[in-house]
């Protein structure tokens, strides 16, 4: 074979290989499994509207968060680019952030079972998840 033959093949099949790899770099997984997850937030049967709703993996990993609307309704969000929250167990914490504006919307008091270091735990499962969040008062 030819010196430029040679280069030729080795060329190609370089090319090949390189295209495989670009290819495949998509492949496999990129992160953990994650779900979207919605519902609605209620005490005592009432909506609970301007309330932080936070999601925190048991087994550990970044918690997702949402906020209630006047409606109590939230979507929860894992980055800013994902919505949803990591596939498993989660211990459900919900608060006020005073960072958020709640404009006129009147505040509750949450009970222990909701609020910071609560043993609420939900499941979320693949697919879409409808997780109502529903409060009553101690």
């Amino acid at each position: 074979m030819s010196g430029n033959l040679m280069r030729s093949l080795f060329q190609g099949y370089f090319c090949f290989a390189f295209c495989i790899a670009i290819f495949c770099t998509g492949c496999g997984d990129s992160g953990p499994a994650v779900a979207p997850v919605e519902g609605v937030v209620t005490l005592d049967g009432n909506a609970v509207g301007g309330v932080a709703v936070q999601f925190y993996p048991v087994a550990g990993g970044r918690a997702s968060i949402g906020y209630t609307n006047e409606k109590g309704y939230y979507q929860l969000v894992y980055s800013m680019h994902e919505a949803g929250a990591m596939v498993g167990q989660h211990e459900v914490t919900l608060f006020y952030d005073d960072d958020q504006e709640s404009s006129g919307i009147k505040r509750v008091k949450i009970p222990k079972d909701f609020s910071e270091g609560s043993q609420t735990i939900k499941e979320v499962k693949r697919g879409k998840n409808v997780i109502n969040l529903e409060m009553v008062s101690n």
